[in-house]
């Protein structure tokens, strides 16, 4: 963790420290940044550190995870998971002797303007704010849920346009998972997004069975064209 840094110049808190907080706000499932707010302010974090230093404020947090080298982390995640793989800890498959993979988009903060080129540009109501989101690919079932990697939405130029989007970057995903991890992942469930020849196409060149959720409207949506190319075919 001492290796983790940050763009932060000159930081009352180091980037491990910070680090060690979140952590075990995950580990508690501590759901926002208000309520680790309001468990700093009331001493809960405060074994964490020696009583030579004090916890981190949760504006230096916000600030220290917005410039966080993502780099050393992905690092860090793929030791984890090879790890686990000469450990056998996966060898049984997370379902039915499978390793099952689910992919999904997140959001992970919003900012009020644009500082670098994984903002993207959206408005509401009239207002522009700047999200940062991601595509996550992590395993699922039984076992130990490792986040097997993570790929970042590319900014978008005009508001509301699609820009790479999450499903381009779900497939730049894919790819480096079985590639730093060939033969670990069997089959890879993902939402109605993506439901198209691209990315299923995708999923068999790398060898691997794509489970598609479809939302029941558009599963509707396609019984209708299904009855009308049947009618058509008659």
């Amino acid at each position: 963790m001492e290796h983790i840094t940050d763009k932060r110049v000159n930081p009352k808190y180091k980037t491990p420290q910070i680090i060690s907080v979140v952590l075990t706000g995950f580990l508690l499932r501590v759901q926002s940044f208000n309520r680790m707010n309001y468990m700093i302010k009331t001493g809960e974090f405060d074994n964490l550190v020696s009583n030579k230093k004090e916890v981190p404020k949760i504006d230096s947090i916000r600030n220290s995870l917005k410039s966080v080298e993502l780099d050393i982390l992905r690092n860090i995640n793929e030791m984890i998971i090879k790890k686990s793989c000469r450990n056998k800890v996966l060898d049984d498959g997370t379902i039915d002797g499978l390793n099952v993979a689910g992919i999904d988009g997140t959001n992970l903060f919003n900012n009020q303007s644009s500082h670098c080129d994984d903002c993207i540009l959206k408005r509401n109501k009239g207002k522009e704010y700047y999200p940062h989101s991601c595509a996550v690919m992590s395993l699922i079932g039984n076992g130990p849920s490792l986040v097997l990697d993570f790929e970042m939405n590319k900014y978008k130029n005009e508001a509301n346009d699609t820009g790479a989007g999450e499903l381009i970057s779900s497939q730049k995903l894919l790819n480096r998972v079985v590639s730093a991890h060939s033969g670990l992942v069997d089959v890879v469930a993902y939402d109605a997004l993506a439901c198209n020849s691209p990315f299923i196409n995708e999923c068999r060149k790398l060898n691997i069975e794509a489970v598609v959720r479809i939302k029941k409207i558009i599963l509707n949506q396609l019984k209708k064209l299904r009855r009308k190319q049947t009618k058509r075919s008659i």
